[in-house]
């Protein structure tokens, strides 16, 4: 079946299929982290947390069982980080943020712990081999703003508040930014996906 999905390309089915399976693998999966990352210390005490990164991207779980069956091309994760940017979602604060304190490690408090805990993710990717930074998103942003502007934004929700479009606008155009840079100093491959949904 999932060569016959694989010749149709069609990527909708295989995450349904892959993220199925997903718990099927899930030991394997964590053992495959610890001894393919490159920070041992750190991988072994975030075995849960990458798993959960990788449960939201079900292809992510089978590039280690590619590796661990010696698959020949080489296959890297990717980093797709579109719940960093969707402040306005209710889940963003009871869902998101709570997942990333927990795999990050760091209280997140402020716009600045929220970038860095952000970023620690990031670098930890780059250990395991990341090279590219994917990003599904409904269209591009083009929105001036300034440091403050955004804190001041993400205080306004962490509060519970309701951000409006051009805060949401703001925020998003913020931390894209950061990421691009971050992206840039790794040398990461940056790409875009218009209206694509993977939420489904």
């Amino acid at each position: 079946i999932l060569v016959a999905y694989f010749s149709e390309e069609n990527e909708v089915h295989l995450n349904m299929i892959f993220k199925c399976f997903f718990n099927l693998f899930f030991k394997d999966f964590k053992t495959l982290t610890y001894h393919f990352c490159q920070n041992k210390t750190q991988t072994k005490y975030k075995e849960d947390e990458l798993a959960m990164d990788a449960f939201s991207d079900g292809l992510m779980s089978f590039y280690y069982k590619l590796k661990k069956e010696g698959f020949e091309i080489r296959v890297l994760p990717a980093f797709r980080p579109d719940n960093a940017l969707t402040i306005a979602e209710p889940d963003f604060i009871n869902g998101y943020l709570e997942k990333l304190e927990k795999s990050s490690g760091i209280s997140i408090n402020s716009y600045n712990n929220y970038l860095e805990a952000l970023k620690s993710r990031h670098d930890f990717f780059h250990t395991c081999g990341c090279v590219l930074s994917d990003h599904g998103l409904d269209q591009l942003v083009s929105e001036a703003f300034t440091e403050t502007e955004v804190q001041n934004i993400f205080n306004k929700t962490r509060s519970g508040k309701q951000p409006d479009p051009l805060e949401v606008k703001k925020f998003r155009m913020a931390v894209l930014n950061h990421l691009a840079e971050w992206d840039h100093e790794k040398k990461w491959v940056q790409q875009f996906h218009l209206g694509a949904l993977r939420n489904n």
